[in-house]
């Protein structure tokens, strides 16, 4: 927080909308926009019903990715360029379990794919 007064800086977390789900922490909690400084339109600070089925799955959603990355130890790894030498899985059904050495042609359009 960068704010010098650290109500204000409170303030300003609490009010600024989550990503995915478009609502501020104290919305969710209090089932409408709180007023601070920032300027905003009276029919924004009236109380809306809140879909809690559509909260509830967001977070779920989050909960559960992070569970399997933890589980899986998903790391980002350093993307491959042409010419890399690399060792190839062998392809399913093969009557071969090792795996065998390749090189990088060509990028595929699918995420972390090669050719």
């Amino acid at each position: 927080l960068k704010a010098k007064d650290k109500q204000k800086a409170l303030l300003d977390y609490s009010t600024t909308a989550l990503e995915g789900i478009n609502l501020s922490p104290s919305q969710i909690l209090m089932g409408r926009r709180p007023r601070n400084t920032l300027p905003s339109a009276r029919e924004l600070l009236a109380h809306k019903p809140l879909e809690r089925d559509h909260i509830d799955r967001h977070f779920q959603t989050e909960k559960e990715k992070q569970y399997h990355d933890n589980r899986l130890k998903v790391k980002s790894q350093m993307p491959l360029h042409l010419q890399d030498n690399v060792r190839m899985l062998p392809l399913q059904g093969s009557s071969s379990s090792k795996c065998t050495p390749a090189t990088v042609v060509k990028q595929h359009d699918s995420p972390r794919s090669y050719i």
